[in-house]
């Protein structure tokens, strides 16, 4: 009997943020010349080079960063402030009481100010109403659901199209140069995690956040952790120290925020021996976002900003420093618009597990991945297809995207790659079988435009397409 083949689709989502007319050697193409860029590009130049006395092993590259105001807008209220909203008007005909309760009531009859008159307490109170009594897998499908639909009330763009381009670009840049990057926010752990490595790259254990308290349970023989409805910790001003020491353990190399509520995880970086760096984005664009900084109940840049400027500090002034805020409408996450990507050339077939070290080093064990020279090429083709010429790829214009087995061996091939909205999902099909990897694995290789492609996604494993692919 001949044997059969089950094909099954398998979908690979490179998630890709494009910088308008950058030039591929720019990683911080959208921020203009000037200081505060030149302070970034100067200190990574001097704890990344071997032989320097500022270097600093790559294990010890810790960048940490504020979320809110940050890495993405926070105006008029947070954002999630904006999601606790959102979950009282669904939870609502389960609390008649609530018509009648503050900051409940204001919230049902759209009262946003008067919700918040209460400050932080009645913020507070309305996050355990409305994010206890659940699971953690049942809070996170909530966000997810309400993060890829839910809109901005006066920009009408989803929230995370309005992460900040420039700070995507800084994220990838200290990336590339060995740094590891962690999300400190005095916003919900759990919040952020569901969505951060799609936006940001940064995976769930690297983001510290205030969160509630959480028990084990087990329902109908199963364990689950629950969340209960008390506050556990504030990770937010002296906080956020604390959570730094409790999560990573080392002292920041470089800390980056925007208001008082940052200045002491800034405080505890600078005080570190050897070179330090720390960052206030101070919001000076009200034509293209908000200017608000000493007066503001939102994101108030007070203290913080007089202790930048007495020691030095790098402030950077969004109107002058931000060629742009946000990544184009056009390829930001949540676009609908599907448009398939050209693949200039595609190849399928096997490949010598003996010859995995020649792709780039940090790509080796990813399922995904991308070769981005003429030299690194020619070195994969010569075990991948050793009896055929090496392809002429123009790599100035493209680079090489593969896909290869890494726990069964399936023969695979590409079927084709779409674009939508930023994220480039690479569709292969392969042979659905349990057959263990041994001499070999199943790799597939397309040729892909380079033009916009700032970095690539797989799973956990986020790679920097500005990285030298040579590795």
């Amino acid at each position: 009997m001949k044997k059969r083949h089950i094909v099954k689709i398998v979908t690979f989502a490179v998630v890709v943020y494009t910088t308008l007319g950058a030039s591929a050697a720019d990683p911080l193409a959208s921020w203009n010349e000037g200081p505060s860029k030149q302070a970034i590009v100067d200190f990574v130049k001097r704890v990344t080079t071997p032989g320097s006395p500022d270097f600093v092993p790559t294990a010890e590259r810790i960048a940490t960063f504020d979320n809110d105001g940050c890495l993405w807008s926070e105006q008029p209220v947070y954002f999630q402030a904006f999601f606790i909203f959102d979950r009282i008007e669904v939870l609502a005909p389960l609390h008649p009481e609530w018509k009648d309760k503050e900051p409940f009531a204001s919230v049902l009859k759209g009262d946003v100010k008067a919700a918040l008159a209460g400050g932080e307490h009645a913020l507070i109170e309305m996050a355990m109403a409305t994010h206890g009594g659940m699971t953690t897998e049942e809070f996170e499908t909530i966000v997810t659901d309400w993060i890829t639909t839910a809109r901005h009330p006066k920009t009408g763009r989803l929230y995370t199209e309005m992460v900040f381009q420039p700070m995507l670009e800084l994220l990838d840049y200290l990336r590339s140069n060995g740094f590891k990057t962690f999300i400190v926010s005095g916003g919900g752990i759990e919040f952020i995690r569901p969505w951060a490595e799609d936006v940001y790259g940064i995976p769930p254990e690297q983001v510290i956040g205030s969160s509630i308290k959480t028990k084990f349970e087990l329902r109908d023989g199963k364990p689950v952790l629950v969340r209960v409805p008390e506050v556990n910790f504030v990770d937010d001003k002296a906080g956020k120290p604390v959570g730094i020491q409790m999560h990573i353990g080392r002292r920041p190399l470089a800390a980056f925020g925007n208001s008082d509520g940052d200045l002491q995880m800034l405080q505890w970086t600078a005080a570190g021996k050897g070179a330090r760096f720390c960052l206030y984005v101070r919001h000076t664009d009200a034509e293209r976002e908000w200017a608000y900084d000493r007066r503001s109940s939102i994101g108030r840049l007070d203290s913080g900003l007089d202790e930048a400027k007495a020691r030095g500090w790098t402030v950077v002034d969004m109107k002058k420093d931000w060629k742009q805020i946000y990544p184009s409408a056009s390829v930001t996450a949540g676009t609908s618009t599907a448009t398939e990507v050209p693949l200039a050339a595609h190849w399928a077939g096997d490949y010598p597990v003996t010859e995995l070290y020649r792709l780039p080093e940090t790509q080796r064990a990813s399922a995904v991945g991308f070769i981005g020279d003429a030299k690194r090429f020619t070195a994969v083709w010569k075990a991948f297809k050793a009896d055929e010429p090496t392809p002429a790829v123009d790599f100035d214009k493209h680079i090489v995207v593969f896909v290869r087995n890494t726990e069964f061996y399936n023969r695979t091939s590409f079927a084709k790659a779409t674009l939508t909205g930023g994220i480039l999902t690479i569709l292969a099909m392969e042979t659905q079988s349990a057959r263990p990897i041994e001499d070999k694995v199943a790799v597939a290789m397309a040729v892909v435009p380079r033009a916009g492609v700032n970095s690539i996604q797989s799973g956990t494993h986020r790679i920097s397409v500005t990285q030298d692919s040579s590795g």
